[in-house]
């Protein structure tokens, strides 16, 4: 195997024209802070690929889009610096837009239980009677610093003054004054943090992309809890997170299929298909029964274990998908038509339970098929993936009314909301705006970009919706106080509102959704944030290929969940793929 090192050397070289692809060494990996587009390419392919790159950074900050030409590919430090440079000083400026300011009888606050900010908030304040006017006093609390500016409305953003916040936590006043600017009664308060911006170059990976998710699977494949399906054909009572089944074995069938496509050895082909099969045959088991109101659903929960036994009998609409696409991953690899079946069964019923508006309510009875609570699922793409395969498989078109309605509902509901629930099966659900996550906002990124090739008024829309997950999830340096942020090993993204604390596949997320807007708009910013996340994970990852789930001080004492491990994988997988396309 080849050093980071040495490969990014033949990477460059290969750019300038030195060593052909046929020279040597893994032509797809890995990447460099420098390279931008996977090489080789002609000249004027790269000159049309930069403008279309550096279009919005060069909108942003006084740099001539012909300046950067001369430094592609560059490999010395005064072409690295103007590089960074320009990069920076875009992220610096495009943090000084709100996201999606509230406003009273129009867009909603969504910020209620937000800690941090890279962009200027607007809160939910008050307007005062007779009132004309307010006065904001961000008071920096580590500095005693006080940046103060007036507004018509206590719920202006705090646009005037955020490019002099430092990042640290903020006390902010808002004071109404009356005509002649004196202080009313009335002051109303606000704390947060400010939040550092992107600001690279952030530490190299270890190794490529592809070689560093092959080693997972690999990793993945020999631990003990999952060679133990091939002698015992059930979960291990070792590994305690089996009490999730199909949100766990659900992932790890996926996992095992994927590996016996990577896997060079023909045994471990064999045995990580035998894997799939012991697990995916377990899950479909000991799933509801036909007739069953919730008919051939996988359990949520199994067992007594972390909150299985809180929870039991209930079943959380989220997962039900991605297990039927993983016994459809198992039956494209084996022709077996037990599985088919098994997806298309629960296919079936998730078409039967389908709301009118869409989606699902988020927690079902098994019992009885009557909702926990009123909480309602936030689709993400795999339930559209499930339907029009099985659209594909049946030949029944009401799949593909199903799937379309899955997205509609998103765009109507959560898009224009911005209530984007955490919905987990260890946490209890929440009311609006109590608990934000940013997996499927993220993901709902994705689809609003490819979305935009065909219709482009969708594309800033995506770029807000990314820049809020990054706003809320993402942290790049100097984290904010809470937890173990003293360990918490940087950059990397945060879980949800209720678990603000660094996950591995809370970092897929976010370079999944980068890596996915690169792939539509070729703007560098996109790619540098997906990578300095991404090298994150290589270097995070363990001697045995393993991602720890944790990024803190739990880092190698923590149990790891197979699924975000599989997911991270999956997600570096996903950036070298976009890395390697082509023009």
């Amino acid at each position: 195997m080849q050093t980071e090192s040495a490969v990014n050397t033949q990477r460059s070289k290969r750019l300038a024209g030195i060593l052909s692809r046929d020279a040597g060494g893994d032509a797809r990996a890995p990447d460099c802070s420098a390279n931008i587009i996977r090489a080789p390419l002609a000249p004027p392919v790269i000159k049309r690929l930069l403008a279309g790159a550096f279009a919005v950074l060069f909108a942003a900050v006084p740099v001539a889009a012909g300046t950067l030409l001369q430094y592609w590919p560059f490999d010395d430090g005064a072409a690295s610096t103007v590089y960074w440079q320009t990069l920076n000083a875009a992220a610096a400026a495009q943090s000084l837009l709100p996201l999606r300011p509230g406003e009273p009888g129009g867009a909603p606050f969504w910020n209620a239980n937000a800690r941090q900010f890279i962009h200027p908030p607007s809160f939910a304040f008050i307007p005062t009677n007779n009132a004309v006017a307010y006065r904001f006093t961000a008071r920096h609390r580590a500095s005693g610093a006080d940046h103060v500016f007036t507004a018509d409305a206590p719920w202006r953003p705090l646009t005037n003054i955020w490019a002099s916040l430092p990042v640290g936590y903020v006390d902010l006043t808002v004071t109404p004054l009356d005509a002649a600017g004196q202080a009313l009664a009335g002051e109303q308060k606000r704390s947060f943090y400010r939040a550092a911006v992107f600001k690279g170059p952030y530490p190299p990976g270890v190794r490529p992309y592809r070689e560093a998710a092959k080693l997972c699977y690999a990793g993945v494949y020999k631990l003990p809890y999952v060679q133990s399906w091939l002698t015992a054909g059930t979960p291990s009572d070792s590994y305690e997170l089996y009490c999730y089944p199909a949100k766990i074995i659900g992932a790890l069938i996926e996992a095992m299929v994927k590996y016996a496509s990577l896997a060079e050895h023909a045994q471990d082909r064999t045995h990580a298909l035998a894997i799939a099969r012991a697990s995916a045959d377990w899950l479909i088991a000991n799933s509801q029964p036909a007739g069953a109101p919730l008919a051939h659903l996988p359990p949520t929960y199994w067992g007594s274990k972390r909150t299985a036994a809180t929870y039991k009998g209930q079943n959380m609409m989220i997962y039900p998908p991605e297990a039927a696409l993983s016994y459809l991953r198992l039956y494209d690899a084996t022709q077996d038509g037990k599985y088919r079946t098994a997806a298309l069964n629960i296919a079936q019923t998730l078409r039967a339970l389908q709301l009118p508006n869409g989606s699902w309510h988020l927690k079902i009875w098994e019992s009885n098929g009557l909702p926990v609570t009123a909480n309602i699922v936030i689709p993400e793409g795999y339930f559209e993936e499930l339907f029009l395969r099985a659209a594909q498989l049946t030949g029944d078109a009401t799949y593909e009314a199903c799937a379309a309605a899955t997205r509609q509902y998103v765009m109507q509901g959560p898009f224009v909301t911005y209530n984007w629930e955490g919905q987990f099966e260890d946490m209890q659900p929440t009311p609006p705006y109590v608990n934000l996550e940013k997996g499927k906002p993220a993901e709902f990124s994705s689809y609003l970009f490819a979305r935009s090739v065909a219709e482009p008024s969708l594309l800033p829309q995506a770029r807000e919706l990314l820049a809020w997950c990054e706003d809320q999830f993402t942290v790049w340096s100097q984290p904010l106080t809470h937890l173990d942020s003293a360990n918490w090993q940087l950059p990397c993204a945060l879980e949800q509102y209720h678990y603000y604390t660094p996950i591995d596949a809370s970092s897929a997320d976010m370079i999944r959704a980068f890596a996915n807007a690169y792939a539509v708009t070729r703007e560098a910013a996109y790619l540098e944030k997906a990578k300095a996340l991404a090298n994150h994970v290589t270097r995070m990852q363990r001697a045995d290929g393993t991602i720890p789930t944790y990024f803190d001080s739990r880092a190698n004492t923590g149990t790891d969940w197979l699924n975000c491990m599989i997911f991270t994988a999956r997600a570096l997988m996903r950036l070298d793929e976009v890395m390697t396309s082509r023009e």
